[in-house]
């Protein structure tokens, strides 16, 4: 497996926001992760990136346990991460905001990286441009790119058609199938089921913290647990009843 996810929790004073959970991805696969808000998807990103240090559990990549390294240790174990909310240098230009992410090699070769970076996400006619001018749906473009840079070999993505209309969510879409799938394992945060059930074959639900579910994305979005973590209780009649 590349990632495994071994009685992850995670606590915020006296509360558990996370775990016990329990996950695994082979290398190159692609997994959906639901749930409402609040339910502890982006804390789950957090204790895998290092962001969040896990109060129980052990988080495996490859052979090797990451649990408390930091977080640039574990961006150089081959892990990239995009954010719900852009989170760009917006007074530098876009290759600037690449940059940083392209590990130096042999002469020539990190510009070579950035160059194919921004053209792979649709931007190298904008790599002089300010990132903070940019678009939303170019910003998002901007942090796949910085992503792709890194040569990961699994990426983290947190919503990232959250703000899009509906041609711009395909078209980022497509560049996630077409750029990131093929070098790259994928874990998708996201609230739109037909973008999960697009480019992830599996997904998982999450509801107050625990795994409750985990099935192909159409299985998954017909299921009680399903609509018992987004509607509340299911009554006797198979109806849902809103949780007070």
């Amino acid at each position: 497996m590349l990632l495994q996810l071994e009685g992850l929790t995670v606590r915020f004073g006296g509360v558990e926001a996370l775990g016990p959970v329990d996950l695994s991805l082979a290398p190159g696969a692609s997994l959906g992760l639901m749930g409402p808000n609040g339910c502890g998807k982006t804390t789950l990103f957090n204790a895998i990136s290092g962001v969040a240090r896990p109060d129980g559990g052990r988080v495996l990549f490859g052979e090797r346990d990451i649990t408390v390294l930091p977080v640039h240790e574990i961006a150089k174990v081959g892990i990239a991460r995009t954010f719900q909310t852009v989170r760009l240098f917006p007074l530098l230009t876009v290759r600037d905001n690449v940059r940083p992410a392209a590990a130096p090699t042999r002469a020539g070769a990190e510009k070579a990286t950035i160059e194919r970076a921004l053209e792979v996400a649709g931007l190298a006619a904008k790599s002089n441009v300010l990132a903070g001018e940019l678009a939303i749906a170019e910003q998002r473009r901007l942090e796949i790119a910085r992503a792709l840079a890194r040569t990961p070999r699994l990426v983290l993505m947190d919503e990232p058609t959250a703000g899009l209309n509906p041609e711009e969510t395909d078209a980022l879409v497509k560049l996630i199938a077409d750029a990131v799938r093929p070098i790259a394992a994928l874990i998708l945060i996201e609230h739109k089921p037909d973008v999960v059930a697009a480019l992830c074959p599996m997904a998982v639900l999450l509801d107050r913290g625990r795994k409750v579910a985990e099935a192909p994305p159409t299985d998954l979005f017909a299921g009680d647990a399903f609509r018992r973590a987004y509607l509340g209780a299911i009554d006797g009649s198979g109806g849902a009843r809103r949780c007070g």
